[in-house]
Formats: structure tokens, C-alpha cells, sequence
């Protein structure tokens, strides 16, 4: 790179970055999630407002180098990673008892309906209007699918602890319905990305050597296969992994820096996902959740109690209930906590803010955006979703004030509908006039559970 293209390149993180702390900020302070202030930092940069009312200064900011966008696109990636195992590694609600029962018949109700009703309504629509280049509408149907039955686990934890609802029984609920049914969903949406890869991407590893890589009868199988199958022995035997590694004597990485130790088994796990053909973001999902599990247990033997589960970015303030004050001098946390908390910290600094900005720079709402088509799908998606999880919370002998505000609180989308969104416009499953109407459907439901949820805890109503 010359130092022209560093200067573009440097401008181009700068204004991202301001751009989305600053958004995000406004949005934090007004207890909505910060999430999407950072798309709209980034939307106010792209082609939306800037190129519309500056195209030279948005042409040099983005397109003048071709330097810059290789370079923003391995960080968008790297984001993506960092929040996938960031995610992963939040991933520890243990429910009561008490609760299995509601848990399960909202996730069973919540997680399959919504799905069913998706396809139903899928044999409705033209595919030809939102499919990508990758030309697979068996992948574009799972992805219908998936946006209308997913959850965010970070939005709705966020919006329950600024509440503070989170330490409650139905915070309990909602989170640990949300662990499974994302769990779910994004194995299907593996799935989807493997169909979708297979079709426009030449394989490798695994899946070139046993001629996998096609969208016919026995690539589809192999990649179900593979990605049930990566899931199960990553989750089984990965901690164990991981403790024989943490403890083994010429772990020289490990010794050096706990950090690096766990960057580092991220990047292998990636790896290895992707050799088998599963998409790359869920071996970092799943090293994020092997990591937490991992060290929760460490943690908790050191400190003599539990953290509050599923916060995102949990870290960033005050010691948790049940962290025993550090001795001076000493580290108030375990060392593996403390690195997972670096890693959080930089993560939620710099990659992670610009992962969504440029989510929102790749939105063209006055081009590429179906407002009617929006409308219609946010109108079905909440119905559908919300129905679904209010029979399961019926079912379970919810009274109506639960069935509603679980209903409620389980259609906010947020990040996993976004990483859903652009996962598939990278892939080529949808096209941009889908991803604007996926992106817009998250941002959107995220704030009404917020809003609703809010108005209930003013007016002291009971959540259950």
C-alpha cells in the first residue's frame, strides 16, 4: 500500500468509528441498543445520505481506492468472528426447574411455527424478486425462514438489564429460550450457507474430496451431516480440549499470554469449520461457547460464585454479584475471565462498531429498498413469531400477562437478524433489496420490544 492508500484507508476506519460510537452512544443513552445506532452511522455514510448529498466525498471517503475496500471487507470479517465468539461465549443461562417446561414449549412453538408459517407464505411470493447470484431457493427459503423465527440474545439482554428486569424469572425464561432457539436456527442457517457456497464458490478440504460441493441430493445431505455434525463434537469434546490445553506444560502461548491462547483457538476452530464445510462464523460461534462454558467453571471455583448470564459486553462495568474482591496488587478476576474481557472490550471497540456500520454502508434505501414488500414481511414476521411463542407460553399455563410480554420480548431480532442479513447478501442467497428489508426488520422489532417492555416497567404492571 502506498502512504495514499493509508491515508484513505486510516479516514475511511476513522469516520466509521466515530460514526458508530457516536450513534451508538445517543442510542445507549436513550436505553435503546446501541447496535443500531451503529448501523445508522453507518447508513449515514453510504450511499443512503452521504452519496446522496456528497457522492464525491462519499467516492473519497470508500471507492477511490481499491485498497480500501480489501482492507474494510478483512475487517468486517474479523468483526464478524469476534462477534460471533463474543456471542458464543455469553452463551451460559442455566433455567430453574421451574421453568424447563415454559422454556421448552415456547422454543418448540417459537422455533417451529414461525419457520412452518415462513414456508407456507415463501409458495406466495416470486423467489426470482429477492433471490442472490447464488441462485439457490432452497437456501433463500431458509433464510425466509430464519428471519422470521430468530431471536437476539444481546438486544433483549440489554434491554432487560437496562430495565433491570435481568436477575427476574422472565428475564430467566426469554434468555434460555433464546439460547436454544438460536442454537437451532443457526444450524440451519449453516445449512443454508453450505448450499449457497457450494453453488458459487469452488470447494475445498472436506467437501471437494468427497464431491459435496454441488446442490444436488448428497450435497445437501453431506452438509446437514457435517454441520449436525460439527456442532455436537466441537460442544462435546471441545472443552475438554481446551482444559488439557490450558493445563498442558509446553503451552508456551497459553503461559505467555491467556489471550492470545484463546484468539488462537478461535482461529483453529474456524478452521476447522471450514474444512468440513461448514460456514467459518459458527467455528467461531461454537469456540465462543466452549471458551465460556470453559471458563465459567474456572471462574466460579475461583471466585466462590455465579456471573449474571447472557449480558453482552458483561465486563465492561462493575464486578458482577459474587466476584470476591482482588487482594492489592493482584488481578481482580481469574485470568481466564480477564482475557475473555479483553478480548470483549477491543472487540466491542473497534470491530464489532465497524462490522455494523458497514452493515449499514451497504444499505441503499433509495435504490435498493421495497417499502411495501418491508411492511408486509415486518406485519407477517411479528404476527407469526409472536403468535407461535404466546401458544407456547399458553401451553405452559402463562397467565396473560406473560403470554403477552414473552411474546413481545421473544421478536426482538437485532444482531443475529442482522448477521443473518448479511451472511446471506455475502453469500449471494438474497439480494439487496431482501438484505435492506432483513436489516430494517431487526432494527425495527428491536425497538418496539424495547419500547413495550419499558412501558410495562413504568407502569408497574406484572411481566408474568
Amino acid at each position: 500500500m502506498t502512504p495514499a492508500d493509508t491515508f484513505h484507508l486510516l479516514l475511511a476506519i476513522a469516520c466509521l468509528l466515530t460514526a458508530a460510537h457516536a450513534v451508538g452512544y445517543v442510542f445507549r443513552r436513550l436505553r435503546q441498543p446501541p447496535v443500531i445506532g451503529e448501523i445508522l452511522g453507518g447508513l449515514a455514510l453510504g450511499p443512503t445520505l452521504l452519496g446522496a448529498v456528497a457522492p464525491t466525498a462519499h467516492a473519497f471517503l470508500f471507492l477511490e481506492r481499491p485498497s480500501t475496500a480489501i482492507v474494510l471487507a478483512s475487517i468486517y470479517e474479523c468483526g464478524l468472528l469476534l462477534l460471533m465468539f463474543c456471542s458464543g461465549a455469553e452463551i451460559r443461562a442455566a433455567f430453574h426447574g421451574a421453568d424447563r417446561k415454559t422454556v421448552a414449549l415456547i422454543t418448540l412453538t417459537g422455533t417451529l411455527a414461525p419457520f412452518l408459517l415462513a414456508a407456507a407464505a415463501f409458495s406466495l411470493i416470486d423467489p426470482a424478486r429477492h433471490m442472490g447470484p447464488a441462485n439457490s431457493q432452497t437456501a433463500l427459503l431458509l433464510v425466509f425462514g430464519v428471519g422470521v423465527a430468530v431471536t437476539s440474545i444481546p438486544v433483549i439482554s440489554r434491554i432487560l438489564f437496562d430495565l433491570k428486569l435481568l436477575e427476574t424469572d422472565f428475564a430467566r425464561i426469554v434468555l434460555s429460550a433464546a439460547v436454544l432457539e438460536d442454537v437451532l436456527l443457526y444450524i440451519v442457517l449453516a445449512i443454508a450457507l453450505s448450499l449457497a457456497g457450494g453453488q458459487h464458490e469452488a470447494a475445498f478440504a472436506l467437501p471437494a474430496a468427497l464431491g459435496a460441493s454441488g446442490a444436488d441430493a448428497w450435497g445437501v445431505t453431506y452438509h446437514a451431516l457435517a454441520t449436525l455434525a460439527f456442532f455436537g463434537l466441537a460442544l462435546r469434546l471441545g472443552p475438554r480440549l481446551f482444559r488439557w490445553a490450558e493445563r498442558f506444560r509446553y503451552n508456551l502461548a497459553h503461559k505467555a499470554s491467556p489471550l492470545a491462547h484463546q484468539l488462537i483457538f478461535l482461529m483453529l476452530m474456524t478452521a476447522i469449520a471450514g474444512a468440513m464445510g461448514v460456514a467459518l462464523m459458527f467455528g467461531a460461534f461454537v469456540a465462543g461457547v466452549i471458551v465460556g462454558r470453559t471458563g465459567e467453571r474456572t471462574d466460579e471455583l475461583a471466585q466462590g460464585g455465579a456471573r449474571v448470564p447472557g449480558l453482552p459486553g458483561a465486563g465492561h462495568g462493575p464486578a458482577t454479584a459474587g466476584e470476591a474482591p482482588a487482594p492489592p496488587g493482584e488481578s481482580q478476576r481469574p485470568a481466564s475471565q480477564a482475557a475473555r474481557e479483553a478480548i470483549k472490550t477491543f472487540s466491542f471497540a473497534f470491530f464489532i462498531p465497524i462490522y455494523f456500520a458497514i452493515v449499514g454502508l451497504k444499505l441503499d434505501l433509495l435504490r435498493a429498498f421495497d417499502p411495501l414488500f418491508f411492511l408486509g414481511f415486518l406485519v407477517f414476521a411479528c404476527i407469526a413469531k409472536a403468535v407461535s411463542v404466546a401458544l407456547g407460553a399458553w401451553l405452559a399455563g402463562e397467565r396473560t400477562a406473560g403470554v403477552v410480554n414473552l411474546a413481545v420480548a421473544m421478536n426482538a431480532r437485532g444482531g443475529p437478524g442482522i448477521v443473518l442479513a448479511s451472511l446471506a447478501f455475502d453469500a449471494g442467497i438474497i439480494n439487496d433489496k431482501f438484505y435492506a428489508t432483513l436489516v430494517l426488520l431487526a432494527m425495527v422489532t428491536s425497538l418496539l420490544a424495547g419500547a413495550w417492555l419499558g412501558r410495562v416497567v413504568q407502569r408497574g404492571a406484572a411481566l408474568r
